[in-house]
């Protein structure tokens, strides 16, 4: 007993048996045609619904998916929605945010896809240099319209003309008139000059003219170096900050306090004043607070002078080309007991209660203050900030944000100063300041006396 062999196949019809067919058995008989035809077609429609499955035939027609499948979109877009295949799917698609809030900006950074990556507003700096001849409209036409206050209008120069011909005599004014009083000699100065040098010997000093109530250079400088030597010494060494140690920190000074430290910086660092130049220097900091030795802050064009007492000089601090100022700084921590305080180091000991004492400062953060044991956390943890307080309001106040203090201070009780006794304290918190010029000498009194 055999199976019959099946084909793959679609048949087109099934036989009918007919009444006149023998009965013939075998793969080719006749009586085992319509079996042959029938298990053809069902292998055929397996091989199709096998196919179907595996996915190797695709499907025309069908009402739904079995599963649903989510369709999505990742990158600069989000987008998903689900499809079953029973009917059209759709959904939006949401941007992903670029980082820039919105609104109007005058300058954009674009990405090589024409994203926009970044935005701001324009500043002065981004306006292109331009020439004169390329400003085609909205030019001014008078001084007035240019800012410029100093120049003299065609009106002023007419009235200027018009008071000198108004105030001469008559016979003096015209050029013409002018001309003949002087025998139209064009170097009538010198003419003059050479007449009178024939009359009378010159002389170069006060006492060849017979002048005894004026005052010479030499009298002068006596008067000067009087004054001079009658102002108290700076008592305290390394005030310009020319010596440093190994760290940065001037010599003389100290520093105590949880986290407080000190260092110095180029007297442009935190500028007080800038080079004396004309023009403003193209590499200029927009700031004293970000200046720098090479992007110096610009105050304008300064009058050269003794500016020792003003804070600095163009050639550096009190005409040192090495001075340099403090930088004080101190994180905002918890108190402590003890000092947040510099300490000021003394040239000799001095016996006294109250000193004078006057530098420039600049504070970005926080405040400092002066005055006796300033600085002090004693056990009740109580923070004396001392009797002056400086803070960051003071200094804006003050021209170009540098505040110089001057006054009598008092420090630690008939103490010998010359080790820690006068201190700058450091204000509670966050604190960045910084200080130039220090100077303290003790007052030309009977009650002060130095020690030797």
């Amino acid at each position: 007993m055999a199976n019959l062999q099946e084909k793959i196949t679609w048949e087109p019809g099934i036989y009918q048996l007919e009444t006149s067919d023998p009965v013939l058995a075998g793969p080719d008989g006749v009586d085992n045609l319509q079996g042959k035809q029938l298990a053809n077609r069902t292998a055929y429609l397996k091989k199709q619904i096998d196919d179907l499955v595996s996915g190797a035939l695709v499907a025309e027609f069908a009402d739904r998916l079995k599963t649903p499948r989510n369709i999505a979109m990742t990158g600069d877009g989000n987008w998903n929605v689900m499809f079953d295949g029973s009917g059209n799917a759709s959904a939006a698609m949401t941007l992903r945010d670029s980082g820039v809030a919105p609104g109007s900006y005058g300058m954009v950074t674009v990405d090589g896809k024409g994203r926009v990556t970044a935005g701001r507003q324009m500043t002065g700096d981004d306006v292109p240099a331009h020439d004169w001849n390329k400003i085609s409209t909205g030019k001014p036409t008078t001084l007035a319209g240019y800012g410029i206050g100093d120049g003299a209008s065609k009106t002023d120069l007419q009235n200027a003309v018009n008071g000198l011909v108004s105030g001469a005599p008559a016979n003096l004014n015209t050029l013409q008139e002018l001309a003949a009083a002087v025998n139209n000699d064009p170097k009538y100065s010198a003419t003059v000059d050479g007449k009178l040098a024939g009359k009378a010997d010159k002389t170069t000093t006060l006492a060849g003219y017979g002048i005894a109530d004026a005052a010479s250079k030499t009298d002068l400088k006596a008067a000067v170096d009087g004054v001079i030597t009658l102002m108290p010494p700076n008592l305290i060494q390394n005030s310009h900050m020319p010596q440093l140690n190994e760290n940065g920190v001037p010599i003389g000074f100290s520093v105590l306090g949880n986290g407080a430290a000190i260092k110095v910086v180029h007297p442009f660092t935190k500028g007080y004043e800038g080079p004396y130049t004309d023009q403003r220097p193209a590499t200029a900091s927009n700031s004293p607070a970000d200046a720098s030795e090479t992007a110096p802050y610009w105050y304008g064009v300064h009058n050269m002078g003794p500016r020792s007492g003003r804070g600095g000089l163009a050639d550096g601090w009190g005409g040192m080309t090495n001075g340099r100022i403090m930088k004080i700084t101190a994180p905002n921590l918890p108190r402590s007991q003890g000092f947040r305080s510099v300490f000021f180091g003394a040239k000799f000991p001095v016996s006294t209660s109250v000193v004078y004492f006057s530098a420039w400062f600049y504070i970005v953060r926080g405040s400092i203050g002066l005055g006796g044991d300033a600085g002090f956390t004693g056990s009740e943890m109580t923070f004396n900030p001392g009797v002056v307080i400086l803070d960051k309001k003071t200094t804006d106040a003050a021209p170009d944000g540098w505040y110089r203090y001057s006054g009598l201070v008092g420090i630690s009780p008939v103490t010998t100063l010359g080790q820690q006794q006068f201190c700058l304290a450091i204000g509670e918190g966050d604190v960045e300041a910084y200080m130039a010029l220090p100077y303290l000498a003790v007052p030309f009194n009977q009650n002060f006396m130095v020690s030797c």
